[in-house]
């Protein structure tokens, strides 16, 4: 459940994106971009981070574009408002049911967002908060 949050919640936005514009999308300039996520769930005695770098190809990020590719989530919601995207999603877990939603807000440059995903473990609820901030660090290698 751990790796399988983390995954969705960082690939929502290091998303593979296709080229072409998306109705539900935001804008960021492509290049090589430096992500810092940090993740918390009630197990660890604080938040693990990672710092990660990723070449974003296209402009337009919408987490369609990776969960189109899932057969284990789908997206639920998905909404703009001016440079924020929010979405809901529903991803089948190890036996289970997780629910999330989340939000990034990118300025051409720079980015946060965080997301929550929960899903009850032996009838007690069960949280995950993943947040991240992206920085465009330059050219793509």
């Amino acid at each position: 459940m751990t790796t399988s949050a983390q995954a969705v919640a960082f690939l929502l936005f290091l998303l593979a994106a296709n080229p072409g514009a998306h109705a539900d999308s935001i804008t960021v300039t492509p290049g090589k971009w430096e992500v810092v996520t940090s993740v918390q769930m009630p197990m660890l005695p604080g938040p693990r981070v990672e710092k990660t770098t990723e070449c974003v190809k296209t402009g337009e990020l919408s987490p369609g574009d990776f969960l189109d590719d899932s057969d284990d989530c789908k997206l639920t919601r998905q909404t703009v408002n001016g440079n924020t995207l929010s979405w809901e999603v529903q991803c089948d877990v190890e036996g289970g049911q997780a629910k999330g939603a989340g939000s990034f807000t990118a300025n051409d440059s720079i980015g946060n967002g965080t997301m929550r995903m929960e899903m009850p473990i032996q009838g007690h609820p069960f949280a995950v908060l993943t947040s991240w901030q992206a920085k465009r660090i330059g050219d793509c290698d």
